[in-house]
Formats: C-alpha cells, sequence, structure tokens
C-alpha cells in the first residue's frame, strides 16, 4: 500500500504544529523566521492552528496564541 503524497504547505504546517507544541506558544515572527516564510503565510498557519484546535485566541501576555494540546494529534502524524 502507498502513501499518499502531502503537499508542501501541508509538510509545513506539521512541522510549525511540531514546533507550537514543543515551544507551547505559537507567534507568528516565531513561525516566519524558522520556515522562512512571511507573515501572510504564517499567519494562515497560525489561524488554521487555531481552527484545528491546536491553540487558543490570541493573548496578549504572551504576543501570540497559547498552545492547548500537548501532543501532536493522530491525523497530523508525518508518515514515516
Amino acid at each position: 500500500m502507498s502513501t499518499p503524497t502531502l503537499s508542501t504547505e501541508e509538510r509545513l504546517y506539521r512541522r510549525a504544529v511540531l514546533l507550537v507544541i514543543a515551544d507551547r506558544r505559537c507567534r507568528i515572527t516565531m513561525l516566519q523566521r524558522r520556515f522562512a516564510v512571511g507573515y501572510t503565510i504564517a499567519a494562515r498557519l497560525a489561524e488554521r492552528m487555531q481552527a484545528d484546535g491546536i491553540v487558543g485566541p490570541f493573548d496578549r501576555d504572551l504576543f501570540g496564541y497559547p498552545a492547548i494540546v500537548d501532543a501532536v494529534p493522530d491525523h497530523l502524524v508525518l508518515p514515516a
């Protein structure tokens, strides 16, 4: 059985989720720097994580979005 190929965008999202869970927060500037992407792509990643329940709403005290999960959801685990 062959493993479906993930798009570049999906791989980036999954890597960003791993980073956010490890750091316990999601900051747009962190995503920009770590993945060498612009503001728009980083903001889209953060918005998608919020929609997927990975992070909560923006928190000014954290300068970002707090992570609300402790582990990567099963559907986001990268294939080996």
